[in-house]
């Protein structure tokens, strides 16, 4: 993924998201371009602690957002469906297949 036709590094991308996206959107994002992340990668990627990464990704999967399939070492995330936010009217991510 590149910002403005630039070959950006995914960790600088990611601090240009999370300066204007809540943490889920953040989150949701560092799942989308890497789904086999641990949590603990997860956060140093996001620039959060552990805790609050597991926290978001707990409530993240309560909505129905995001699941994880496969085992804790080798398992991926995998993003279930075009979740929005409360508070928000963005949708986070559109699958291509899907019709609006």
């Amino acid at each position: 993924m590149a910002i403005a036709g630039l070959n950006v590094p995914l960790s600088r991308q990611l601090e240009v998201k999370r300066q204007s996206l809540n943490p889920k959107e953040v989150i949701l994002s560092a799942l989308k371009e890497r789904p086999s992340i641990s949590v603990r990668d997860l956060a140093v990627q996001c620039e959060m602690s552990i805790h609050s990464v597991q926290h978001h990704i707990n409530k993240l999967k309560d909505a129905g957002a995001i699941r994880h399939v496969g085992s804790t070492k080798a398992g991926q995330w995998e993003i279930i469906n075009n979740h929005v936010l409360k508070g928000t009217k963005k949708v986070l991510f559109r699958e291509e297949n899907t019709i609006s």
